[in-house]
């Protein structure tokens, strides 16, 4: 019961990850991250998955490693939040 309430959690806030990819105000990577540190607790399998991911790997096993989302990740957020500000 208690890895199925896990695996459930995880696939909300993926799903919310995923949303946040078309919506500049729904972050992305920490919706990510509490995906992983839920996987982990269900199915390690599943964080592997997210963590091997091309776009998004790299960004979540930086911010497990050094507690940091890359400078590169931060520039591109804040210009694209800008952005969507400017056009409304």
């Amino acid at each position: 019961m208690k890895r199925q309430f896990w695996m459930g959690f995880g696939s909300v806030f993926a799903f919310l990850g995923t949303v946040g990819i078309f919506l500049p105000l729904l972050p992305t990577t920490p919706l990510y991250l509490l995906a992983v540190w839920a996987y982990f607790n269900a199915s390690p399998r599943h964080a592997l998955r997210l963590l091997r991911h091309p776009r998004y790997g790299p960004a979540l096993r930086a911010w497990m490693r050094h507690k940091a989302i890359p400078r590169k990740a931060k520039y591109l957020a804040t210009f694209i939040l800008v952005l969507s500000w400017i056009t409304l």
